[in-house]
């Protein structure tokens, strides 16, 4: 903690993914300490850097770059101290208040928080709202039983309860995304070379299926098109699925939440296992070849039998030349 600054600054390769604060990721670092060493000082250092930045602020995104209203809810949990934990859910509060709006839901369930990948967000939230129902009460989160069911409501569209009745998580459910926004998915296996032909491809699913990834889902105006070049609703990534994956975990394992009103315990719900993939056996290798040896040597050069002629010396000697008989004329 002596050398303080964001990554973005030293590692401009990296600067497409700038983070704008370091603060809120300082103080989940000393919370994850303080969970697994039990160590309050750690818990005393996350309340310290907390309260010297986040009192009273309005956090509208839960997302990557902003962990403040996740740690909020677990500084709110694991303090004892009764006017910190105040503070803490006072922003927490504020958070849930901002996003949970009527007129900013679309099909009355789905919250429309930002415009690209907003299944990410909605199931941010659903998180929070889900941990915040087991670990506090009604006075400490108003709206606490209203937020659970939004939580349960992100989770079931996300699953296949929409007008589309489709799910937007790849490999499960109805008609899943099949040509999701990742190379890995829509590129062949190499060494085959991925050109554009496999990424603008608007009728055949993409050649790889990314089980389990969780793509951005519909924009702000309800609209998705399961292309994989349109970025802002096919693309996925971990902090997509991270959120998603920690309300799944919820869902299936709540200890205070009997409902059972959602898709993954719903018998009646519009969700279909998907149809298992047969395994690809991987194909036996080409044993290298072996250079092989020649059976005729190489053809040396011979030895001339017959010794290069020598030139010989004529028989007949040069004829000299004769002295004319007559002299020549005066």
């Amino acid at each position: 903690d002596s050398k303080r600054g964001k990554y973005s600054q030293t590692l401009y390769e990296y600067y497409q993914y700038r983070s704008s604060d370091y603060m809120d990721e300082l103080v989940w670092g000393a919370i994850a300490l303080y969970i697994a060493t039990k160590d309050v000082a750690y818990l005393d250092k996350a309340e310290d850097l907390w309260l010297s930045k986040y009192k009273n602020t309005v956090q509208r995104l839960h997302n990557w770059d902003n962990k403040v209203p996740l740690v909020s809810a677990l500084l709110a949990k694991y303090t004892s101290n009764a006017d910190n934990k105040a503070e803490y859910l006072t922003v927490l509060n504020k958070h849930f208040n901002f996003n949970a709006v009527p007129e900013w839901r679309l099909e009355n369930k789905l919250l429309l928080i930002e415009g690209e990948g907003n299944l990410r967000y909605a199931s941010n939230f659903a998180a929070l709202t889900l941990f915040s129902y087991d670990n506090f009460t009604n006075e400490d989160i108003p709206r606490r039983e209203e937020l659970r069911t939004m939580g349960h409501e992100q989770i079931d569209y996300i699953l296949g309860s929409n007008n589309a009745q489709r799910s937007y998580l790849v490999g499960y459910g109805n008609n899943p995304p099949k040509r999701p926004f990742h190379g890995g998915s829509y590129c062949p296996i190499q060494p085959i070379e991925c050109v554009n032909l496999y990424f603008d491809d608007q009728e055949t699913p993409n050649i790889n299926v990314l089980k389990g990834a969780l793509v951005g889902g519909p924009d702000t105006e309800g609209i998705y098109n399961d292309y994989a070049w349109i970025h802002m609703t096919n693309n996925v990534a971990i902090d997509y699925n991270a959120g998603f994956t920690f309300a799944l975990a919820y869902l299936l394992d709540a200890p205070s939440d009997n409902s059972n009103n959602h898709s993954l315990c719903n018998n009646d719900a519009p969700i279909t296992p998907p149809t298992p993939i047969e395994p690809v056996e991987p194909t036996t290798p080409i044993e290298p070849v072996e250079p092989t040896n020649p059976t005729t040597p190489p053809v040396t050069p011979t030895t001339p039998t017959t010794p290069p002629t020598e030139p010989t010396t004529p028989t007949t000697p040069p004829t000299e030349p004769t002295t004319p008989t007559t002299p020549p004329t005066e």
